[in-house]
């Protein structure tokens, strides 16, 4: 049962890690849609923030490893898509999610490498 579960768990990271670059870019592109320059705002921050999440975590002077990132990155992108939410009925929250779900997006991928390579040893 828990072997189940363990191997459901993996594919469950293994399709989220994937579809968590794609969908906000989807997202934010219809978003963007409008006329308004402002429109394109969560959209470069979310990929701005997704190709330099990376050295966030070399910028931080404590140590994180790889299931702390794992965890950190799962709340950021949950956190996100809340905050998406609230950018129905006010728009200045499309930016902060953009931000959430770029750095999720940016350590999700890489902290699920390393996370799994290290199960896969044990």
């Amino acid at each position: 049962m828990t072997q189940h579960l363990n191997s459901l768990g993996k594919s469950a990271l293994l399709i989220l890690s994937n579809t968590i670059i794609v969908l906000p870019f989807m997202i934010f592109i219809q978003i963007a849609k409008g006329t308004s320059l402002l429109a394109l705002l969560p959209f470069l921050l979310f990929y701005t923030f997704r190709m330099t999440g990376v050295f966030f975590i070399r910028g931080i002077k404590t140590r994180i490893n790889s299931y702390s990132l794992l965890k950190i990155s799962l709340y950021a992108g949950l956190l996100g898509w809340l905050v998406r939410l609230i950018g129905f009925f006010y728009f200045p929250f499309y930016t902060l999610s953009g931000i959430l779900l770029g750095v999720s997006a940016a350590w999700l991928p890489m902290s699920n490498t390393s996370v799994n390579y290290y199960l896969s040893k044990y």
